[in-house]
């Protein structure tokens, strides 16, 4: 075997009409990129040489593969490299770390679904196969792929479906939209079977926008990989669903010589639009529009007829969950570091990350890995780069949330990692301090009701056996007393309240109309007070309890630009000390949680900036804006940690046994060395000004 495989790619645009419509595509050595086929045994290096004889840059990037020590071969223009210009010539070289199926494609602007992208196939050694594969005939590599003929629109949807780069458009639709060249009688990919053979599909899905529902007519499917992970073989089934970017290794076994006449069958790749998979619908998608690749499978070498086959009347499946892995490895425990990742497609080639416009991702001007490698750090990267920094060797949680209706895959560069859980959550209940506290109360043994305005969004937590009520703290004072009742019915008692509600007002003073600070009042200040007077009564009754009312270290000191806010934490803060002192004798212990700087929503959706901006404050304002959007998801505080420190304290057990509960129990190391500098601050000024200021009394009044 020899010990390294040498490709020659040349980038070439190439006139093609894949299905029926004429149009400038990119290929490779003059040829369609599907057939230009990488193939390496497992332990093989692979070298590929490529030209860039385009007039525009490009680079390629091998999907699957993690590159691990290789990174700057990972082909990602802007990131791990400079884009090859025109007139170029780049070597990849790399050494495949798995066997199975993966593809390259161009990973510069919008060039891979325009064609430059093809099938990367890693064999393992023969010591290596699995049972299943001793039988194997033959293999056969299927990619699916959706076409544009020009802008997708918006929302956008493809024209057509292509197996192997063949497919069919509907030419009625040619004149409308100014196609001078259109085919329907384009010729579809073949795949020839022998009776009772069995074969393998590297079902490769290499779309942009679509999601298929693949079949063959009368032959059954058995799973034994995903995503070049080897998998034991699943049920037999007669269709998989699979998404953009994601490999199915495939067993189907022929039919047998006694089933004749054998004839032709439709290989079918369906793409799925409407909600959740796509915002645009067949139906809007405009004239000529086609959601149905197909393909053939023969029997006979000369038949060269179209099946007249159906689709399975009947059809039955394996959900991507449901896989069990050939080798199964142990997740990790506790995660060492959590990253929520906001997202959102406003537009064609627009990503806004984190819930601003301001932080649409824009390819930076270096590479990344070559600033980082010249000794830059992330603090210097542009805010549109978006950066996440983690430490090598944690395990990391990555939450990603989407904002859209629209479903949306990830993958992760240089990784494998592990699904864990999904389902329906807002950025705000994925960030919100209640979310960590309520696991986390539920893991200490505890019984916990958990309220959101809309108690849907807490379905998940449900599921992990807390109990859920509707509850608005803007609501009338009657409405927030039936829901403590409705509380108190389902356990009869509640022994702890954590009190939190707050979004954030960003603007100067002057800047914030009286109502705006109003509404601000009313959620972070008024409902807090509303929620007190619906659950101190029951507390009082039995002697007992211990109320948190959740403030922030902003109730320490004043911040430009975000004063109002603070001052309801101020508010917070006096409020609670004094509640303090007026329930401890009936055997009320109350404390103000007080966090510094979180991974929360408060940055995201619950930052509000003003609505009439004064010019004179931009200086002030804007930077603070730029700030928090290079801030948000990368706050040093862990919402889960908070949350086991806060059932610890609030419950004096674990770390906080035998310790009495502060009166402000400050969260962060931020919030300690801010509150430890006002203190100090404030005793320099009281110590500078405490002659002057004792002078004001009275000369015959009593030394205090």
């Amino acid at each position: 075997m020899e010990a390294v495989v040498y490709y020659d790619f040349r980038v070439t645009y190439i006139t093609s009409a894949f299905d029926g419509v004429a149009l400038t595509s990119f290929g490779i050595n003059d040829r369609p990129a599907h057939e230009a086929l990488i193939e390496a045994t497992l332990g093989q290096q692979v070298q590929v040489t490529v030209t860039n004889e385009l007039d525009e840059p490009t680079c390629l990037h091998w999907h699957g593969l993690r590159q691990l020590g290789t990174q700057e071969m990972d082909g990602l223009s802007g990131i791990t490299q400079c884009y090859i210009p025109p007139n170029t010539t780049a070597v990849y070289h790399f050494e495949p770390d798995k066997a199975g199926s993966f593809w390259w494609h161009s990973h510069h602007s919008t060039q891979y679904p325009y064609g430059l992208r093809g099938p990367l196939v890693v064999h393992p050694r023969e010591d290596q196969l699995q049972p299943w594969e001793m039988d194997i005939y033959a293999e056969y590599n299927v990619q699916l792929a959706d076409i544009y003929h020009g802008d997708p629109g918006v929302p956008p949807m493809w024209d057509s479906v292509l197996i192997n780069n063949r497919g069919r458009y509907n030419c009625t639709a040619a004149a409308t939209h100014g196609f001078t060249e259109c085919s329907e009688d384009q010729p579809l990919t073949r795949f020839r079977f022998e009776t009772g053979k069995t074969y393998l599909l590297r079902l490769m899905s290499m779309s942009a926008l679509a999601p298929f529902e693949f079949s063959i007519d009368e032959h059954q499917l058995r799973v034994i990989a995903a995503d070049g992970d080897s998998l034991e073989p699943s049920e037999l089934i007669t269709n998989i669903t699979i998404n953009i970017g994601q490999r199915y290794d495939l067993l189907v076994t022929a039919k047998n010589a006694t089933d004749k006449p054998i004839g032709s069958f439709w290989m079918r790749a369906t793409g799925l639009n409407g909600l959740p998979w796509t915002a645009a619908t067949g139906a809007n998608a405009g004239e000529g529009f086609n959601a149905n690749g197909l393909a053939i499978v023969y029997y006979e070498e000369d038949d060269v007829s179209e099946p007249t086959t159906q689709r399975w009347n009947e059809t039955s499946t394996v959900g991507e969950f449901e896989f069990t892995p050939v080798n199964v490895t142990t997740l990790p425990g506790t995660p060492d570091d959590r990253l929520i990742i906001e997202f959102l497609f406003p537009g064609i080639g627009q990503i806004a990350v984190d819930g601003s416009g301001f932080n649409q991702f824009l390819v930076p001007e270096f590479a990344p890995l070559l600033t980082i490698a010249d000794g830059m750090t992330t603090a210097e990267l542009p805010v549109t780069t978006i950066p996440r920094e983690i430490f090598y060797g944690d395990h990391v949680e990555i939450v990603l949330v989407n904002e859209q209706n629209e479903q949306h895959p990830f993958h992760l560069h240089g990784h494998s990692p592990w699904v864990v859980g999904s389902g329906q959550a807002t950025l705000a209940d994925v960030q919100s301090n209640t979310v960590p506290v309520v696991l986390a109360a539920l893991a200490h043994g505890d019984c916990v009701i958990a309220t959101a305005r809309n108690p849907e969004r807490l379905a998940d937590l449900e599921k992990k056996g807390a109990r859920t009520l509707a509850l608005d703290v803007t609501a009338s004072q009657d409405e927030l007393n039936a829901v403590a009742a409705h509380a108190l019915g389902m356990y009869g008692t509640i022994d702890v309240l954590v009190n939190n509600a707050a979004y954030l007002l960003e603007g100067a003073i002057e800047e914030c109309s009286e109502q705006e600070v109003l509404d601000q009042y009313n959620t972070n200040v008024f409902g807090m007070l509303r929620v007190l007077r619906a659950v101190l009564p029951h507390m009082r009754e039995k002697r007992s309890g211990v109320v948190a009312n959740v403030g922030s270290a902003g109730g320490w000191k004043g911040i430009p630009g975000i004063g109002l806010y603070g001052s309801t934490k101020f508010a917070i803060a006096g409020i609670t000390l004094a509640l303090r002192e007026e329930m401890a004798p009936l055997g009320i212990e109350v404390t103000v949680v007080e966090p510094g700087a979180f991974r929360t929503s408060i940055l995201g959706k619950g930052f509000i900036p003003a609505k009439t901006p004064i010019k004179d404050f931009a200086p002030l304002t804007q930077p603070l804006t730029t700030h928090v959007a290079n801030f948000s998801g990368k706050q040093p505080g862990d919402p889960a940690k908070a949350a086991q420190l806060m059932v610890e304290a609030l419950t004096k057990t674990g770390r906080c046994k035998g310790k009495a509960l502060p009166s402000r129990l400050l969260l962060g190391k931020d919030a300690v060395k801010l509150g430890q500098g006002v203190l100090e601050q404030n005793k320099r000024e009281l110590d500078e000004w405490a002659e002057l200021s004792g002078s004001t009394d009275f000369a015959d009044s009593c030394k205090p």
